[in-house]
């Protein structure tokens, strides 16, 4: 057992909060990798969106686009998706307003809500779980990941643990 200093202890438990709070911060950001590509796959999916009203099915029919692919015309709005993750926080959104529109729908009803980000949250659910239930495990040092001076490598992200 190891006998600590009031003044060694404090420095112990200081360094045990910072390589919980990176190993943490890193199974976020595996998480919003996920949530940005299950995103990615539901655009489109009018399985899972409000499909689209017949006028605009037939405009896209007439432009030469496919007539029932919600919120895919182009890509421009799937692809500006982007995952920001920092110290114990990340998410995934869009630069554009339309995005927000689309998500949640308008206030005048041009817009129906069209939640893919919050779809694909839920989807991405388990493999956030992991990721994060990982993280900790690594920063217990518990499990088959625990190694010490770990690199995590995320598609997207890289986060280095001390």
């Amino acid at each position: 057992m190891k006998t600590f200093s009031l003044e060694g202890f404090a420095r112990f438990t200081e360094a045990i909060a910072v390589s919980h709070n990176k190993v943490v911060s890193a199974g976020l950001a595996v998480g919003a990798v996920a949530i940005r590509k299950k995103a990615h796959e539901i655009f489109g999916d009018n399985a899972k969106l409000a499909s689209l009203a017949p006028s605009t099915q037939e405009e896209r029919s007439r432009q030469g686009f496919t007539p029932n692919d919600p919120l895919v015309r182009t890509g421009e709005l799937r692809d500006s998706l982007e995952v920001e993750a920092g110290l114990m926080m990340a998410g995934v959104g869009s630069p554009d307003i339309l995005m927000r529109y689309h998500e949640l729908g308008d206030t005048r009803g041009r817009y129906p809500p069209r939640p893919v980000l919050t779809l694909a949250t839920a989807e991405a659910m388990p493999e956030i779980t992991a990721a994060i239930d990982d993280a900790l495990a690594l920063s217990l040092g518990e499990g088959e990941h625990a190694v010490a001076g770990a690199a995590l490598v995320v598609p997207g992200a890289f986060t280095e643990l001390d």
